[in-house]
Protein backbone atom coordinates (compact mmCIF):
# COMPACT_ATOMS: atom_id res chain seq x y z
CA UNK A 1 0.00 0.00 0.00
CA UNK A 2 1.04 3.44 -1.08
CA UNK A 3 -0.37 6.44 1.42
CA UNK A 4 -0.78 10.33 -0.14
CA UNK A 5 1.44 12.58 1.60
CA UNK A 6 -1.35 15.50 0.99
CA UNK A 7 -4.36 13.80 1.86
CA UNK A 8 -3.17 10.79 4.02
CA UNK A 9 -5.11 8.39 1.79
CA UNK A 10 -4.07 5.13 0.92
CA UNK A 11 -3.78 2.79 -2.34
CA UNK A 12 -2.45 0.19 -4.06
CA UNK A 13 -1.30 1.30 -7.27
CA UNK A 14 0.05 4.92 -8.32
CA UNK A 15 -1.07 6.80 -11.32
CA UNK A 16 2.00 6.53 -13.36
CA UNK A 17 3.27 8.96 -16.44
CA UNK A 18 5.90 9.45 -18.52
CA UNK A 19 8.11 12.92 -18.31
CA UNK A 20 10.44 13.33 -21.40
CA UNK A 21 13.98 15.41 -20.57
CA UNK A 22 14.05 17.46 -24.50
CA UNK A 23 10.60 19.10 -24.31
CA UNK A 24 9.56 18.87 -20.44
CA UNK A 25 6.16 17.31 -21.60
CA UNK A 26 4.30 14.21 -19.07
CA UNK A 27 2.23 11.73 -20.70
CA UNK A 28 1.09 8.59 -20.12
CA UNK A 29 3.30 4.89 -20.47
CA UNK A 30 0.86 3.43 -22.84
CA UNK A 31 1.47 6.81 -25.31
CA UNK A 32 5.21 5.70 -25.23
CA UNK A 33 7.07 4.09 -28.54
CA UNK A 34 9.30 0.73 -27.36
CA UNK A 35 12.36 0.60 -29.30
CA UNK A 36 14.95 -2.41 -28.82
CA UNK A 37 18.48 -1.34 -27.56
CA UNK A 38 20.94 -3.69 -27.54
CA UNK A 39 22.36 -5.63 -25.13
CA UNK A 40 25.99 -6.00 -23.84
CA UNK A 41 27.71 -7.62 -21.41
CA UNK A 42 31.45 -7.49 -20.04
CA UNK A 43 34.31 -9.37 -21.52
CA UNK A 44 36.98 -10.87 -19.33
CA UNK A 45 39.23 -7.98 -20.10
CA UNK A 46 36.08 -5.44 -19.13
CA UNK A 47 35.61 -7.38 -15.56
CA UNK A 48 39.49 -7.09 -14.91
CA UNK A 49 39.70 -3.56 -15.78
CA UNK A 50 36.46 -3.23 -13.75
CA UNK A 51 38.38 -5.33 -10.84
CA UNK A 52 41.79 -3.90 -10.73
CA UNK A 53 40.86 -0.31 -11.87
CA UNK A 54 42.77 0.00 -15.30
CA UNK A 55 41.55 0.24 -19.28
CA UNK A 56 42.61 -3.10 -20.43
CA UNK A 57 45.60 -2.38 -23.11
CA UNK A 58 46.65 0.46 -21.27
CA UNK A 59 50.24 -0.50 -19.65
CA UNK A 60 53.14 -2.22 -19.20
CA UNK A 61 51.44 -5.32 -17.52
CA UNK A 62 48.67 -5.45 -20.00
CA UNK A 63 51.45 -5.75 -23.08
CA UNK A 64 53.02 -8.58 -20.76
CA UNK A 65 49.46 -10.26 -20.52
CA UNK A 66 49.98 -10.61 -24.32
CA UNK A 67 53.09 -11.30 -24.99
CA UNK A 68 53.17 -14.34 -22.73
CA UNK A 69 49.84 -15.58 -22.11
CA UNK A 70 48.25 -15.90 -18.58
CA UNK A 71 46.96 -18.88 -17.05
CA UNK A 72 43.56 -18.56 -15.00
CA UNK A 73 44.38 -18.38 -11.17
CA UNK A 74 43.10 -22.16 -10.75
CA UNK A 75 45.28 -23.66 -13.58
CA UNK A 76 47.96 -21.97 -12.01
CA UNK A 77 47.87 -22.91 -9.05
CA UNK A 78 47.54 -26.85 -10.12
CA UNK A 79 50.73 -26.30 -12.05
CA UNK A 80 52.42 -24.56 -9.18
CA UNK A 81 51.98 -27.32 -7.22
CA UNK A 82 53.06 -29.87 -9.54
CA UNK A 83 56.09 -27.74 -9.45
CA UNK A 84 56.73 -28.07 -6.78
CA UNK A 85 56.29 -31.87 -6.11
CA UNK A 86 58.37 -32.17 -9.18
CA UNK A 87 61.29 -30.26 -7.40
CA UNK A 88 61.19 -31.86 -3.87
CA UNK A 89 61.04 -35.28 -5.46
CA UNK A 90 63.85 -34.99 -8.48
CA UNK A 91 65.78 -32.42 -6.52
CA UNK A 92 66.12 -29.89 -8.95
CA UNK A 93 65.25 -25.79 -8.42
CA UNK A 94 62.50 -24.05 -9.87
CA UNK A 95 61.40 -20.38 -8.58
CA UNK A 96 58.22 -18.76 -8.51
CA UNK A 97 58.47 -14.91 -8.12
CA UNK A 98 55.53 -12.11 -7.65
CA UNK A 99 56.36 -8.61 -9.06
CA UNK A 100 54.98 -5.48 -10.39
CA UNK A 101 56.25 -2.50 -12.32
CA UNK A 102 55.08 -0.18 -9.33
CA UNK A 103 53.17 2.75 -10.58
CA UNK A 104 53.98 2.80 -13.86
CA UNK A 105 52.89 -0.58 -15.02
CA UNK A 106 49.37 1.24 -15.47
CA UNK A 107 51.05 4.00 -17.31
CA UNK A 108 49.99 4.47 -20.99
CA UNK A 109 52.61 4.86 -23.25
CA UNK A 110 53.67 5.46 -26.64
CA UNK A 111 52.77 2.87 -29.58
CA UNK A 112 56.15 2.44 -30.03
CA UNK A 113 57.82 2.00 -26.60
CA UNK A 114 54.92 -0.83 -26.27
CA UNK A 115 56.72 -2.50 -29.14
CA UNK A 116 60.02 -2.52 -27.66
CA UNK A 117 58.55 -3.44 -24.37
CA UNK A 118 57.22 -6.47 -26.04
CA UNK A 119 60.12 -7.15 -27.48
CA UNK A 120 61.81 -6.95 -24.49
CA UNK A 121 59.34 -9.46 -22.99
CA UNK A 122 59.78 -12.02 -25.54
CA UNK A 123 63.78 -11.98 -25.45
CA UNK A 124 63.94 -11.83 -21.37
CA UNK A 125 60.99 -14.65 -20.74
CA UNK A 126 61.12 -18.12 -21.70
CA UNK A 127 58.36 -20.22 -23.64
CA UNK A 128 58.69 -22.74 -20.28
CA UNK A 129 57.51 -19.49 -17.65
CA UNK A 130 54.45 -19.76 -16.62
CA UNK A 131 52.18 -16.41 -15.52
CA UNK A 132 49.25 -15.42 -14.06
CA UNK A 133 47.96 -12.33 -12.24
CA UNK A 134 47.61 -12.28 -8.21
CA UNK A 135 44.36 -10.33 -6.52
CA UNK A 136 46.42 -7.75 -5.87
CA UNK A 137 47.26 -6.82 -9.71
CA UNK A 138 50.82 -8.37 -9.34
CA UNK A 139 52.13 -10.96 -11.56
CA UNK A 140 53.12 -14.48 -10.52
CA UNK A 141 55.42 -16.18 -12.67
CA UNK A 142 57.09 -19.79 -12.54
CA UNK A 143 60.50 -20.02 -13.58
CA UNK A 144 61.05 -24.06 -14.20
CA UNK A 145 64.37 -25.55 -14.24
CA UNK A 146 65.68 -21.70 -12.51
CA UNK A 147 67.22 -21.22 -9.30
CA UNK A 148 66.40 -18.01 -7.40
CA UNK A 149 69.93 -16.39 -8.64
CA UNK A 150 68.98 -17.02 -12.07
CA UNK A 151 65.63 -15.60 -12.09
CA UNK A 152 67.16 -12.21 -10.16
CA UNK A 153 69.15 -12.34 -13.50
CA UNK A 154 66.11 -12.72 -15.35
CA UNK A 155 65.12 -9.70 -13.79
CA UNK A 156 68.31 -7.73 -13.94
CA UNK A 157 68.00 -8.26 -17.84
CA UNK A 158 64.81 -7.13 -17.75
CA UNK A 159 65.03 -3.92 -15.51
CA UNK A 160 68.40 -2.82 -17.69
CA UNK A 161 66.26 -3.34 -21.25
CA UNK A 162 63.54 -1.25 -19.87
CA UNK A 163 65.69 1.42 -18.54
CA UNK A 164 67.37 1.78 -21.67
CA UNK A 165 64.01 2.19 -23.69
CA UNK A 166 61.89 4.15 -20.53
CA UNK A 167 61.67 8.30 -20.56
CA UNK A 168 60.68 7.68 -17.52
CA UNK A 169 61.50 5.59 -14.09
CA UNK A 170 59.67 2.54 -14.11
CA UNK A 171 60.91 0.53 -10.97
CA UNK A 172 60.95 -2.99 -11.31
CA UNK A 173 59.55 -5.05 -7.84
CA UNK A 174 60.04 -8.66 -7.30
CA UNK A 175 60.08 -11.47 -4.05
CA UNK A 176 61.64 -15.17 -5.05
CA UNK A 177 60.62 -18.51 -3.70
CA UNK A 178 62.57 -21.89 -3.98
CA UNK A 179 60.13 -24.19 -4.70
CA UNK A 180 62.69 -27.22 -4.00
CA UNK A 181 62.45 -25.58 -0.36
CA UNK A 182 60.87 -27.82 2.04
CA UNK A 183 59.81 -25.80 4.65
CA UNK A 184 56.62 -24.60 3.05
CA UNK A 185 53.01 -26.05 1.75
CA UNK A 186 52.35 -25.10 -2.14
CA UNK A 187 49.44 -23.23 -0.14
CA UNK A 188 51.55 -21.50 2.22
CA UNK A 189 53.76 -20.61 -0.82
CA UNK A 190 50.64 -19.37 -2.37
CA UNK A 191 49.46 -17.03 0.28
CA UNK A 192 52.85 -15.55 0.93
CA UNK A 193 52.57 -14.52 -2.88
CA UNK A 194 49.44 -13.95 -3.49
Amino acid sequence: MLWCNDCNQNFSEPLLSCYCLACAKTFPPENTLIKQINEYQLSQDGIRAAEEGALPGSGLINILKKEVGFYKREAFMEMLRIEVFRCRRYEYKSTLSRFNFGSAGDTATSRKFKNDFAAIINQTFRTTDLFTDSRSGEMLVIFTHTDSENAKIAFSRLKTSIDKIATTQIDLEYDLVDLAARDDSVDGIWEKLN
